[in-house]
């Protein structure tokens, strides 16, 4: 006797809507279409939103060094450290080079766009994480929590603030999320030494891009002790050297620069801090009782900023009270040999803490530099939710109503931003494209390949035009500049306003563009009118100085 044919069980099938209709017009939907459905919206929702961030957001000072870097390797050949000061580790200057050979002259918009790129990934980077830890639950629960976390994630104001700025916090962010992913990943398997190599080669760029990454090494090191079976030494330091080699391989392009501008490296990334602070020690800072809020530098005074500027905005404290109740508090009880997951829970146990000491490194303390543990608090509090939903029953059903309430709370709370998605529609006014436009006014009145000094170079790179290597920081550099001796000034290539007159009489500029910080460019102005240049605006703040005898094309 023949067998009966089965027909296959497909769950998801829409037996409603296909009533009455002809058989070739049923719809049927398998679970991977509903799940590829839910990623692809999930990753083009989060894709508007940090573009519409990164068209939003107006110019910012920290911009300058990384876009005018790039443009200054793809057009003049230079190089950070040997022939302009830079201040971060240089992986970034040759990611926005190659990114310029696509975009052409708009700089900002590609950076920015590239940022958006970022962010996102590191969102959706959390999603599949979530995914991962919670592959022994349910699915429907699995997504269920995975997308509570991304909407944790995505209004979060740090990420905000973050996510639209051509600068190198995302990309060092996403590199390390990776590397983590792929360290989680390994530990239950046999090619645990392949993750832990390809986790140090990540994290190793991800230190190339911004040097305070390297603070989350310890915790892969840490982890290596909470592996499963009886603690080997042999196992440990076979495992660390892998890690250890893939690390250092990716570090030896930055070997390169430190061997051969070893003075210019060490001024730049970790000299400049200590200068920063000291020209900060001149500013006026502004105090809201006895907290200051422009310039934090001791460490009382970066704890008081963490607490009052970022802990209690209301996206992050929601973020926090997550973490102590989901997170933090139940990863501490399965930090023993007892739990199979020991070197995991290790991992992400000690990653937050460690990330968060790297926000801490730069002097002063600037609102965007605790972003950075903000995807590890979020996996710590998915990491804690698996132990406390493990088990059918009305304490999974409360957990995870409890977090879907403070997840719709977050959202509210920030309902504007997701309402200014609308900006991605006005094309014209996207603030990239404005700044573009007003580097093409310059070109307008200088002529193509006039040479423009400024504390923005970024401003006359939009059209094509070229700026001063010693500028290539915009104002960092320039201002702390007076700190230095005139031999120091020399051998780091900077320029401040007690060399400023003698070099640029030596190459004259066909502009000088003004209007950004009024004390810093008085120099620059008074140099402009004692030789002979004239004034031309070019909207309600900026001023454009125009060379004597230089005719407009």
């Amino acid at each position: 006797m023949a067998k009966k044919q089965v027909k296959p069980k497909i769950v998801g099938q829409i037996h409603q809507a296909s009533k009455g209709l002809p058989k070739h017009r049923k719809l049927w939907i398998t679970p991977k279409m509903v799940e590829l459905l839910l990623i692809v919206c999930l990753f083009l929702f989060s894709m508007a939103l940090n573009t519409s961030r990164a068209v939003r957001a107006d110019y910012s000072h920290d911009e300058d060094q990384f876009i005018t870097s790039a443009r200054l390797l793809l057009d003049e050949g230079l190089l950070p450290y040997r022939d302009y000061p830079y201040f971060h580790t240089p992986y970034m200057v040759f990611i926005y080079t190659l990114l310029f050979l696509v975009a052409g002259d708009f700089n900002l918009l590609a950076a920015r766009l590239f940022s958006a790129v970022c962010a996102t990934a590191s969102v959706m980077l959390v999603f599949w994480i979530v995914l991962y830890f919670f592959r022994s639950h349910s699915k429907k629960l699995a997504y269920l929590i995975a997308v509570a976390i991304v909407f944790l994630f995505l209004p979060n104001p740090l990420l905000a603030a973050t996510a639209g700025i051509a600068w190198n916090h995302n990309l060092s962010v996403l590199l390390m999320l990776a590397g983590l992913f792929i360290a989680v990943q390994g530990i239950p398997k046999k090619s645990l030494g392949i993750s832990y190599f390809s986790s140090g080669v990540l994290l190793g760029i991800a230190v190339g891009v911004r040097i305070s990454s390297l603070t989350i090494f310890p915790a892969y090191i840490v982890a290596l002790m909470g592996l499963t079976g009886k603690f080997s030494w042999r196992r440990f330091m076979r495992l660390g050297l892998l890690f250890g080699a893939g690390f250092c391989l990716a570090l030896l392009p930055l070997a390169w620069f430190i061997i051969t501008s070893p003075q210019q490296f060490i001024f730049g990334n970790f000299t400049y801090a200590q200068l920063n602070a000291t020209y900060r020690l001149d500013i006026p800072v502004a105090y809201d009782g006895n907290l200051p809020i422009y310039g934090s530098r001791s460490l009382v005074d970066k704890l008081a900023f963490l607490w009052k500027d970022v802990i209690l905005q209301p996206g992050s404290l929601l973020l926090g009270v997550c973490l102590v109740f989901f997170g933090w508090s139940i990863l501490s009880t399965h930090l023993s040999r007892k739990d199979a997951h020991l070197s995991r829970n290790i991992l992400i146990f000690t990653a937050l803490p460690l990330v968060a000491i790297g926000s801490f490194l730069p002097t002063p303390t600037w609102y965007q530099y605790f972003y950075a543990p903000v995807p590890f608090a979020l996996l710590a509090v998915a990491l804690g939710l698996t132990y406390l939903t493990r088990r059918p029953g009305q304490m999974r059903k409360w957990f995870t109503i409890l977090l879907l309430q403070l997840v719709l709370l977050s959202n509210i709370l920030v309902l504007q931003d997701f309402r200014r998605m609308s900006f991605l529609r006005f094309v014209d006014l996207w603030k990239p494209l404005v700044i573009h436009q007003v580097g093409i006014e310059i070109r307008d009145q200088l002529g193509s390949g006039s040479k423009v000094f400024t504390v923005a170079p970024l401003y006359p790179l939009e059209a094509g035009l070229r700026v001063y290597a010693p500028m290539a920081t915009g104002v960092f550099a320039f201002r702390t500049g007076s700190l230095l001796d005139a031999a120091q000034r020399q051998m780091l290539h900077i320029i401040s306003k007690e060399n400023l007159d003698a070099y640029l009489d030596e190459d004259p500029p066909d502009g000088i563009l003004v209007g950004f910080d009024q004390v810093l460019e008085e120099p620059m102005i008074q140099y402009a009118m004692s030789r002979g240049y004239t004034s031309q605006p070019l909207d309600t703040s900026l001023l454009l100085w125009i060379k004597p005898g230089l005719t407009s094309p």
